[in-house]
């Protein structure tokens, strides 16, 4: 087949990016002929990668929706996906077959996403909660899970992990990786630091390492000021280095090694479509601590999940629905369950086993390419059970 993608660029240190990167991967490893249409990482002129892919140019609108038409009757492909937010995208682009495979981050889905949704040819949802609220919203999607390379994100020799960042035996080091961009900071990126202020006083020598641009960006948080108003310094709370940062100098790799140095990944969202780095964590062996809420219920496979009170944790947004603030107060409780276990070596390995079924290479034969194939009409997808048949693993309480 010859597939249309638009998304951010592959070699992009995005979410998006990296999912792009491992999909059309796999798409050519299978024979597969790739059009991709960055609109994010790559300006000014189009190239063709080591592989074999055609990356084209972001154009004048930043989400792609200028050139989608023209993408279409210029290459004429066999299928065309769109990984990106639908209800950004106007009407021209929903005028072509394409398949939006797109997040769902609110309870319920907001009404302009579901009616965007409603107008394209095909779409597909990248969690079992999204599926479920597409279907409630009169909607047929197709689950497409988010996948990672678990050749990559693998647990490592846990000591030397640690030696790279200095860690002494016995410190507690807690790791999130979390976009610094908007307000309110969708990652929850005050409350958490707010918790870890109050852990701290318990444990004077724990390290948080938020891996997120601390510069304010995007109307996003300066998080140095944030540090500072909590009372934390550098000796209690770190970031990455921004210049490696912007430059996307930090390798999957590296990601890697700092799962592996961490006794806890933290990310307490306000709502995700999905949320890549808490299946990379977890792949690495990492337990995590997430929101009772969208998708991150279900990627809760070795960990906490912060409890959501829908009446008092739950905020309107700008998109027409809800999304969560979860308390610090609860985020500190998982916390301090977090230090209780972080010599459990049993919960690291549940948490190995369970990034383990988001390797790419299987969800690829399962899940993708039968979704491909329908998206350009050589045969219809597999149809999946329904989201009961595969229910949210439960967690065992941590004494």
């Amino acid at each position: 087949m010859k597939i249309y993608w638009l998304s951010n660029a592959p070699h992009s240190a995005s979410g998006y990016g990296q999912q792009t990167d491992l999909w059309t991967q796999l798409m050519v490893r299978d024979g597969h002929e790739v059009v991709i249409r960055a609109n994010f990482g790559l300006q000014g002129a189009p190239m063709r990668d080591g592989i074999g892919r055609l990356v084209l140019p972001t154009g004048y609108n930043e989400h792609g929706d200028d050139l989608t038409v023209l993408d279409w009757q210029t290459h004429k492909p066999d299928a065309g996906v769109v990984l990106y937010d639908a209800w950004v995208f106007s009407k021209q682009s929903f005028s072509i077959p394409l398949t939006y495979y797109s997040p769902v981050d609110h309870a319920p889905i907001p009404a302009l996403v579901a009616q965007r949704l409603g107008e394209a040819r095909h779409v597909w949802a990248m969690s079992r909660y999204g599926e479920r609220e597409m279907r409630q919203a009169g909607l047929d999607p197709w689950y497409v899970p988010h996948g990672i390379n678990t050749r990559v994100f693998t647990p490592v020799d846990r000591q030397a992990a640690r030696a790279k960042f200095g860690l002494k035996d016995e410190q507690f080091f807690a790791v999130s990786v979390a976009a610094n961009k908007g307000f309110p900071d969708r990652k929850n990126i005050r409350g958490m630091v707010k918790a870890w202020a109050e852990f701290v006083k318990l444990h004077p020598d724990a390290l948080l390492h938020i891996h997120a641009n601390s510069l304010p960006n995007h109307h996003g948080l300066d998080l140095t000021d944030l540090r500072a108003f909590y009372g934390l310094t550098a000796e209690n709370l770190r970031f990455p280095e921004i210049y490696k940062l912007i430059n996307g100098s930090y390798r999957p790799e590296d990601m890697n090694t700092l799962y592996n140095a961490a006794d806890v990944f933290l990310l307490p969202s306000m709502g995700e479509g999905f949320g890549i780095p808490v299946i990379e964590a977890q792949a690495a062996g990492c337990p995590v601590i997430v929101s009772d809420f969208t998708a991150q219920t279900e990627l809760c496979g070795a960990g906490w999940r912060c409890e959501v009170d829908p009446l008092d944790d739950c905020e309107f947004t700008l998109q027409g629905s809800e999304q969560c603030r979860v308390k610090p107060s609860v985020i500190l409780n998982k916390l301090i369950q977090a230090f209780e276990a972080r010599h459990d070596s049993g919960l690291r390995e549940k948490a190995r086993a369970f990034g383990l079924t988001y390797e790419a290479a299987d969800l690829w034969e399962k899940y993708m390419l039968p979704a491909l194939r329908g998206a350009a009409g050589v045969s219809e997808p597999v149809k999946l059970p329904p989201v009961a048949a595969e229910p949210v693993p439960e967690l065992e309480p941590v004494p």
